[in-house]
């Protein structure tokens, strides 16, 4: 017969707290060894009550699950972490217990509904924990440059790791949408409402915050690898340099002054030619530039003259001219029909990468022209609302204000 489960909780905590030091001692080391003292008692207690496994023979360590709690309490980095595999599976999760909550519901099978409806709770929970902790997680990594690793190398390979864990989460998030969770919540044809609180509560209001953090960090991870990748050949003749000054203890740099041949490092800037301006708030320089203002030649002299009112003539073999629009233009029209069509705000930053990479127009100037649409009178931006995405400079009074995107959506 199996224990109660309130027993089960009593033992385990009652261990937890009893033998609080010597977790804490093997999660800073990572491993316990056997050495024939009382402490090997206490490792044997913790290990029936599932909070240490066996390492071998003679070793315990920490369960995953208690070592995952501990590092989001601490916010500690390992490297490689997998933050976002499991978002995607997740929410397939969340879209098969809404089919059997359907099925219960139709088959009349009450407990079952309110079963799968405690579940669905919990994976939204999850969810949501899975998206709020892996992302503080990454955007940690953001602040720190990858504090973790030294060499150029690994942060490399650590940023592309990162990167694709930030594509996981951005998957994740436009699977919801795919699968359709929230317009079959909404549909009617069974009662979702308990669903829906949960939904709503704990995913949908929290969709539009992840999206610009995953947009923020995924910009980031791009431009960093680019710039670990632009810089790699500096670095690696660097290094070269140190490991011969290492091999060659006794080597002096030549004097440059001397040789009679320059290195091409050194013809790389061309320098600054200064240019001299007068002060015109100096009196004593007035009689200079008063000598310089008369040599300047006389400004010509344009006379306006006036037209006499003609005629218009109209030719009939004149060719027809037909005005195109500018890539952009189409674009912006595009883009306003598809979010007025969107059942959830639009990003205007990932639409444009993703519909019209290639109309020659930064993404900057992209985003000031999708606020300068608030005012046109065109037909398809009738009706739109608009959403900026903004942040602050990077100093604490800095009154610099950055937008970084706009979610745009029909009325």
């Amino acid at each position: 017969m199996s224990r109660p489960l309130n027993d089960l909780l009593s033992n385990a905590l009652n261990a937890i707290a009893a033998h609080r030091d010597l977790i804490h001692e093997v999660y800073s080391k990572g491993r316990y060894l056997k050495n024939g003292s009382k402490s090997d008692r206490d490792a044997y207690v913790l290990h029936q009550n599932r909070i240490f496994v066996a390492d071998g023979r003679e070793t315990y360590r920490l369960s995953s699950f208690i070592t995952k709690l501990f590092d989001e309490i601490t916010q500690k980095q390992r490297l490689f972490e997998l933050l976002g595999d499991n978002a995607g599976a997740q929410v397939n999760r969340i879209s098969q217990l809404l089919g059997e909550y359907a099925n219960a519901v139709f088959a009349g099978r009450i407990e079952d509904a309110d079963q799968v409806s405690a579940h669905f709770h919990d994976a939204c929970a999850d969810l949501s924990d899975t998206f709020s902790s892996g992302i503080s997680k990454l955007l940690n990594l953001t602040e720190t440059n990858f504090a973790v690793v030294s060499s150029i190398e690994a942060k490399s390979r650590q940023n592309a790791h990162y990167l694709r864990q930030a594509g996981r989460f951005s998957d994740a998030l436009e699977s919801l949408d795919r699968f359709g969770i929230e317009q079959e919540l909404g549909a009617g044809h069974c009662d979702f409402e308990p669903l829906a609180i949960s939904y709503r509560t704990l995913i949908s209001d929290r969709k539009a915050e992840w999206h610009t953090e995953i947009t923020h960090l995924l910009h980031f991870f791009e431009t960093y690898l680019y710039r670990l990748r632009a810089i790699a050949p500096d670095v690696k003749r660097f290094r070269q340099f140190a490991n011969f000054l290492q091999q060659n203890s006794g080597y002096e740099l030549p004097d440059l002054e001397e040789t009679h041949h320059h290195p091409l490092w050194m013809m790389r800037d061309a320098g600054i030619s200064p240019v001299a301006y007068s002060d015109l708030r100096d009196a004593s320089a007035y009689e200079y530039l008063r000598e310089i203002a008369a040599q300047l030649p006389a400004p010509p002299i344009i006379t306006v003259r006036e037209r006499s009112p003609g005629r218009i003539e109209r030719s009939a073999n004149k060719p027809t001219e037909t005005l195109k629009l500018q890539p952009h233009h189409v674009a912006l029209g595009r883009f306003a029909k598809a979010a007025s069509r969107s059942s959830t705000p639009l990003s205007a930053l990932s639409w444009k990468r993703q519909n019209f990479p290639d109309i020659g127009v930064p993404d900057e100037i992209w985003l000031l022209l999708v606020i300068n649409s608030k005012n046109s009178h065109r037909a398809e931006f009738a009706g739109l609302r608009y959403h900026r995405i903004e942040r602050r400079g990077a100093s604490r009074i800095s009154r610099n204000l950055f937008v970084q995107d706009v979610m745009v959506h029909g009325s």
